[in-house]
């Protein structure tokens, strides 16, 4: 079997990018949405109180 660290070799850059691919989108996800949390609870440039 002499192709066999070869395929060994080519699954471990398959796995490797998939986890790297995986790690990339799950801190994506995480940062938009801890934008969006951030965008909604953020006071407006309204007056929140009656004017004087």
């Amino acid at each position: 079997m002499p192709e066999h660290p070869d395929f060994l070799f080519w699954w471990g850059i398959g796995f490797a990018i998939l986890i790297s691919i995986g790690t990339i989108g799950t801190t994506i996800y995480t940062v938009l949405e801890s934008r969006q949390k951030e965008n909604r609870f953020r006071p407006t440039h309204r007056r929140t109180y009656p004017k004087c």
